[in-house]
C-alpha cells in the first residue's frame, strides 16, 4: 500500500476511539473498513487534540491517533523467529478522517517475537 495514499475510514469508528482519549483498543473485525478485515490483531487509538508528528520523513499535521495491525509470520531474521510482523498507520484529522501507512521503524519495531504486553487485556471496539 503506498503511504501517501489516504485509506478512508468511518468517522463514527474515531470519534468512539476519541472518547477514551488515548487508550488503545482492540478493534472489533465488524467496525473495521474492508481493507483492514485482513488482518488478525488491530489496535487503535485516538486523542482530541490533533498534533503534528514526523513519520518515514513525512511531516504529518492534525495527527489524532494511530493504529497498529499485527499479522502472524513465522520470518527468522538473524537466528531468531519473529511471529509477528506490525505496521503502524497514522491517523489524521483534516476536512476527511483517513488513515496513512504503513510505517515500519524494522527491528525490534515491525518485527515481533510476540505481541506487545498489555495489549492480551484492551477493550474492545465496538460501534
Amino acid at each position: 500500500m503506498d503511504i501517501r495514499k489516504p485509506k478512508f475510514i468511518d468517522n463514527q469508528a474515531i470519534n468512539r476511539l476519541q472518547q477514551y482519549d488515548g487508550q488503545t483498543l482492540f478493534w472489533d473485525l465488524d467496525c473495521r473498513p474492508l481493507w483492514l478485515q485482513r488482518f488478525d490483531q488491530v489496535y487503535a487509538s485516538a486523542c482530541a487534540a490533533p498534533r503534528r508528528e514526523v513519520w518515514g520523513g513525512y511531516a504529518l499535521s492534525d495527527v489524532i491517533g494511530g493504529v497498529d495491525v499485527f499479522r502472524p509470520a513465522q520470518d527468522w531474521k538473524n537466528g531468531v523467529l519473529y511471529n509477528w510482523n506490525k505496521d503502524h498507520y497514522v491517523t489524521l484529522s483534516n476536512s476527511t478522517i483517513c488513515l496513512m501507512g504503513p510505517f515500519r521503524k524494522g527491528i525490534p519495531e515491525h518485527w515481533l517475537t510476540d505481541l506487545p504486553p498489555g495489549l492480551d487485556t484492551a477493550e474492545c471496539l465496538k460501534i
